[in-house]
């Protein structure tokens, strides 16, 4: 198995700084001798928030399976609940000191707002 995380924040960044088709071209290869025709992979997940339909450096691979956050199948693969988000807050301020101050108020301020599947 393997697990690329946030593989599209590299080529956000060379989108940024004018460098996009060289980083492109590296993906691509990278990619492609990472994934295709790999006899020791069973499966691969790459997370990212680029539309990777839209994106040409999967071109040369087969079988792939774009999901979405959007996608009801998936509700529970993305993100936390609101409990689990009280329970593992709970979980810290036991184990650290520096955590007593946060409270799920904070939390909500930061990161609320997001929606997975028909669940906000």
């Amino acid at each position: 198995m393997l697990l690329i995380d946030e593989y599209d924040a590299p080529l956000h960044h060379a989108y940024t700084k004018d460098y996009y088709e060289e980083a492109i071209g590296f993906f691509r290869v990278f990619l492609s001798d990472a994934l295709k025709g790999n006899p020791h992979l069973d499966f691969a997940v790459l997370t990212g928030i680029l539309r990777v339909s839209k994106e040409s450096i999967f071109s040369g691979l087969n079988n792939l399976r774009v999901c979405s956050i959007l996608e009801r199948n998936y509700i529970d693969k993305f993100g936390f609940t609101e409990y689990e988000v009280i329970a593992l807050l709970d979980e810290q301020k036991e184990r650290l000191d520096s955590a007593a101050d946060m409270n799920i108020s904070t939390l909500r301020s930061w990161y609320d707002g997001y929606k997975f599947g028909d669940r906000i």
